[in-house]
């Protein structure tokens, strides 16, 4: 009894501990997700490339060497934007749209993953369920895959001169650190979720031996001689005499009759 007290307390605490590093992943994440501070340029070099997220760019009088029109960009706007429809070739290259499809696919799975082990902690689905251990392991085991993938390509790309101006006064921001806190949280989600499946298990795989034993640990006792009052043998017998049946102990003395 003290040992499965034992194994759910371990089990509740790596829930927990689960649960507040998929918190985690989720709100750190979700600035990553919105915030334009992937890419800065550094401040005290007056770039006229100020910074760019996964949705957002910014410029300061920017004019690209290739347009045309010789048009400068000035203020934050949506990546998408028509205006930035003659420069989108090298704005957004195609290495770009998948840094965005990844971290689409990892806000949702930690979105998700949130919402289901927040039920579980309110009791609404159960904690225990190794179909909703799998799911969120699942969740975040993606997720941290897509954000480690964006981490890698964003970190070599920030150092391309055919993409961002002077790569050299540029630097990976506030948006990226938030990501890579992120990605080491889903990793420690998707650990202690792991030992919580293991333990399951562990605890299974126990009960089943338990129940396969039992009618060998039943066959054994009833095997087994019952004590008699005192015999030597052990062995219950009974006599009969005079119409009246006699117990007899082990020893073989008469007791009284039946």
């Amino acid at each position: 009894m003290k040992a499965l007290q034992s194994d759910n307390r371990q089990r509740h605490l790596m829930f927990h501990l689960a649960l507040l590093f998929c918190c985690v992943a989720m709100v750190t994440y979700f600035l990553a997700f919105v915030s334009p501070h992937w890419l800065e340029s550094q401040p005290e070099y007056h770039s006229h490339f100020l910074r760019i997220g996964l949705w957002e760019v910014c410029f300061d009088g920017y004019l690209h060497p290739t347009d045309y029109v010789s048009k400068a960009y000035f203020g934050c706007w949506y990546i998408y934007f028509p205006e930035f429809s003659r420069i989108s070739g090298w704005l957004i290259p195609p290495w770009y749209y998948a840094v965005q499809m990844l971290g689409i696919v990892a806000f949702i799975s930690i979105l998700l993953s949130t919402i289901a082990m927040g039920s579980q902690f309110v009791r609404v689905l159960n904690r225990d369920s190794k179909r909703w251990l799998r799911a969120n392991t699942i969740f975040h085991l993606l997720a941290g895959a897509c954000i480690a993938f964006q981490l890698i390509v964003m970190a070599i790309q920030s150092r391309d001169r055919r993409w961002m101006p002077r790569p050299d006064q540029n630097r990976l921001g506030f948006a990226y650190a938030m990501a890579l806190i992120a990605c080491l949280a889903c990793t420690f989600t998707v650990g202690f979720l792991a030992m919580m499946y293991i333990k399951e298990d562990e605890e299974q795989l126990v009960f089943s031996d338990v129940t396969d034993a039992g009618p060998d640990i039943g066959a054994a006792a009833a095997s087994q001689p019952m004590g008699g009052y005192g015999g030597a043998s052990g062995q219950d017998k009974f006599m009969e005499a005079g119409g009246g049946r006699y117990f007899v102990g082990g020893g073989g003395q008469s007791d009284s009759a039946v």
